[in-house]
């Protein structure tokens, strides 16, 4: 029940926007509400750890893996988190990130995307994975959830559209996060312009070098993150780029980049 109501009131929240600028949400918050929204805005870090006026966590996502605790704060204690989050903050061009299950690093990409979408005007940033359906669903579990979790009063300052699925679209700052499968990842990032894309599990595609042939040009971030895999041209292309001498490593084993 109580996720019920929870899910009517954000639902109203969200509705409760339509037609009312910013300035005049921002005018119903307090003084120390405003500070917060300006203290998130000049850092992700701050926003991901950040807390409401009476200390609860700012950001809840889900964990399918724990069969008792569903629902947790962020984890700002992960020390490595944080540095990750400073390259992906600090560095353009393709960032390749080899890592191991259950480190949170799709969430905390997802997240950064979701805090760019939300404090930034005009971004576009293009979701990659295999099927439509599994980046519709990263979407709706490490975007909207935690969306749908923060205080109404955030909710209201910074809205966050509820529909359509395959699409998160960002009321105030015109900006939007597009879940694509990986055979329409290449032609929307030749489509135009974009921040960043970010590619899934980018070893199991199969159109991984088309996607950043054509994404290298037209996306200013390309993020490509994956599990160990190996026998698809997805793989051979993944750890192709991880062997490159020209790849700089800025993270132990975890982290290269590329300029573009």
């Amino acid at each position: 029940m109580a996720r019920r109501k929870r899910g009517n009131a954000a639902a109203k929240a969200a509705a409760s926007v339509v037609g009312v600028s910013f300035e005049e949400r921002m005018e119903t918050c307090s003084i120390r509400q405003i500070k917060l929204v300006e203290k998130w805005r000049a850092s992700c870090w701050a926003w991901l750890s950040g807390k409401d006026l009476d200390g609860t966590p700012l950001i809840w996502t889900k964990d399918e893996f724990d069969k008792k605790i569903t629902v947790k704060p962020f984890p700002s204690r992960w020390k490595y988190l944080q540095a990750t989050l400073e390259v992906l903050c600090s560095e353009d061009g393709l960032i390749l990130i080899d890592k191991a299950r259950q480190m949170y690093i799709s969430t905390l990409v997802l997240l950064y995307f979701d805090w760019i979408c939300r404090f930034h005007d005009a971004r576009r940033i293009i979701w990659s994975k295999i099927t439509e359906h599994e980046a519709k669903e990263m979407l709706k579990d490490k975007v909207r959830f935690p969306s749908s979790r923060l205080p109404l009063w955030v909710q209201r300052a910074l809205p966050q559209e509820p529909k359509p699925q395959v699409v998160v679209p960002y009321t105030d700052t015109n900006s939007y996060m597009l879940a694509v499968a990986e055979n329409v990842a290449e032609a929307e990032a030749r489509g135009g312009a974009a921040t960043a894309m970010g590619i899934d599990e980018a070893a199991r595609q199969v159109y991984l070098e088309k996607i950043l042939e054509a994404a290298l040009p037209m996306c200013a971030q390309i993020i490509a993150l994956t599990t160990a895999t190996l026998g698809n041209p997805g793989a051979e292309m993944f750890y192709a780029l991880l062997r490159d001498p020209t790849m700089d490593q800025v993270m132990d084993g975890m982290v290269l980049l590329k300029e573009r």
